[in-house]
């Protein structure tokens, strides 16, 4: 298993079943790839993957929609896969939103803090 601080963007990393993956990348070979993205989405199921580019509608594509992607801290369920990163740490989906939630405590007090 592969961690999140051995890899950076560009690296290729092979995805089996019970990897968690280590950070968000493009699947770019898939045999019956599924990975749980509960963490991210909610979705009870895990998410079959496919290699094939997304249509471009022009508007931002949700992140359970994104089918050919997978983000670090899922769980690859089933199959196999190849990916290549393409974020690491802070810049993946779960590290924005670490950030989100960092930046909203501030000295944010509330009425009764205060």
């Amino acid at each position: 298993m592969v961690t999140a601080s051995s890899v950076v963007p560009g690296d290729i990393v092979i995805l089996q079943d019970g990897d968690v993956v280590c950070a968000d990348m493009r699947i770019c070979a898939s045999h019956n790839l599924h990975i749980d993205e509960a963490l991210l989405t909610g979705e009870a199921e895990p998410v079959e993957k496919e290699v094939d580019a997304l249509e471009d509608t022009g508007v931002d594509i949700p992140l359970g929609d994104r089918i050919n992607m997978g983000y670090m801290g899922t769980i690859v369920s089933k199959g196999k896969g190849v990916g290549i990163v393409v974020a690491t740490g802070m810049q993946t989906q779960v590290g924005k939103i670490a950030d989100r939630i960092n930046k909203g405590r501030g000295d944010n007090k509330t009425q009764l803090q205060k």
